[in-house]
């Protein structure tokens, strides 16, 4: 018998729109929960419309295809996973770069839990993405988030 503590998955043929859904689908089937205000999410703009599509100028992404995990098949890692003292932080690049060479799956980048860490770090996702397209390894991003920091470390324990 499955735990009661278990959310279900959303129902299928669900009638609630796209963006819900996939905020469903990333929040229910995940084994930590967070509490976050719902008005982050009704006034986040898609990922797809926040992120630019053009080329990047220094991008390097033989470097970033060794680096990205394969998140069509693994988990990035836990929210929970700082980089540079942030939680969201590695998590948020572990997704930038599947995204950047196709290996995301069902995950996005600069979804609503990472502009949480872009909005207190004060750090622009497309700068993020750009700088993470040069095959910058965890040391070189962390050491760029400290540079571009706006704000200290910050643990979002309240949001648990």
């Amino acid at each position: 018998m499955a735990s009661n503590s278990e959310s279900p998955a959303p129902a299928a043929g669900a009638t609630c729109p796209t963006w819900e859904q996939d905020i469903c689908y990333k929040f229910i089937v995940t084994d930590v929960t967070f509490l976050i205000p719902l008005a982050d999410f009704l006034h986040a703009p898609p990922a797809s419309e926040t992120i630019r599509l053009e080329s990047m100028p220094n991008q390097n992404l033989d470097a970033v295809r060794e680096l990205a995990p394969d998140l069509r098949a693994t988990e990035p890692r836990s929210p929970h996973d700082t980089l540079a003292g942030h939680e969201f932080a590695a998590r948020a690049l572990d997704k930038c770069r599947a995204s950047l060479v196709g290996w995301n799956g069902d995950y996005e980048f600069n979804c609503p839990l990472d502009q949480r860490f872009f909005r207190s770090t004060r750090i622009d996702a497309n700068a993020f993405r750009d700088f993470v397209a040069t095959g910058a390894s965890d040391e070189e991003v962390s050491e760029w988030i400290e540079e571009r920091s706006k704000a200290r470390s910050h643990s979002y324990a309240r949001y648990r």
